[in-house]
């Protein structure tokens, strides 16, 4: 979701304040550094967005993360917008040392500009001492905790595809995990940019343990030979349906 994308990693990156700072910092044009600054934040930006602006299902036009995915040999290993995003906030960085500058000169010559920045000043060390969010533990099954079934698909898959249900980003993370007790091709995946076609499959997956046409038409695109339901995960009007098909 590009304008999601530009968001985490901008605003939500830095902070509210920092990123305020750095937007002053375009004011202080003609500064030793600053057009390379600004070079250095648009380009992280434009590259920030991912590969394409698509609305739903239509693909609205191609970026240059696409290009550079054909052309540079391993830049299409990158599975997030880490690294653009990285250089995006290089370039906010040396924004806020401009922002901070021109507002240290200004404070020098208005008092106004002085409230300013000792406004700033505040919000920024409110910020910095605000104490984090306590983690959430989660354990991870090993040895005699993993599911007796994945040792069972160990043992019996044949090395014939898996498909887990339901699917969905969070549960997929897991089947992903445990997908290394049994080694088999596994439909669930998990990536920023999925394949041409992997979503409206995905959204069809239930469709396997249908009526006969429904199931035709997924196991002509996934070609899955087993399928594990986790009944526990779904809704129970869900799992009702599919136990009855």
């Amino acid at each position: 979701i590009p304008g999601r994308n530009l968001w985490q990693n901008s605003v939500g990156g830095m902070g509210a304040p920092l990123f305020v700072v750095a937007t002053i910092g375009l004011m202080n044009r003609g500064a030793r550094g600053w057009a390379s600054a600004v070079t250095i934040v648009v380009a992280g930006a434009i590259l920030t967005l991912g590969p394409a602006v698509e609305l739903g299902p239509v693909r609205l036009f191609p970026l240059p993360w696409e290009w550079l995915s054909r052309v540079v040999p391993g830049f299409n290993v990158q599975r997030h917008t880490f690294f653009p995003a990285t250089v995006m906030r290089i370039g906010l960085t040396l924004l806020v040392g401009h922002g901070t500058a021109w507002l240290a000169r200004r404070a020098r010559q208005r008092p106004a500009w002085r409230a300013v920045g000792l406004t700033l000043s505040l919000l920024l060390l409110a910020f910095y001492a605000r104490p984090l969010d306590a983690a959430k533990v989660v354990p991870v099954a090993t040895g005699a905790s993993v599911p007796a079934v994945y040792r069972w698909l160990a043992d019996h898959g044949e090395g014939k595809p898996l498909l887990e249900l339901p699917t969905n980003p969070g549960v997929d993370a897991i089947y992903q995990y445990l997908s290394v007790y049994h080694w088999l091709p596994l439909h669930n995946g998990t990536f920023s940019y999925p394949p041409a076609g992997y979503a409206a499959a995905n959204a069809a997956a239930a469709d396997v343990l249908g009526p006969g046409a429904a199931a035709d038409a997924f196991l002509a695109t996934v070609p899955v030979t087993w399928v594990l339901v986790h009944g526990d995960l779904m809704p129970p009007a869900e799992f009702e349906r599919i136990t009855l098909a």
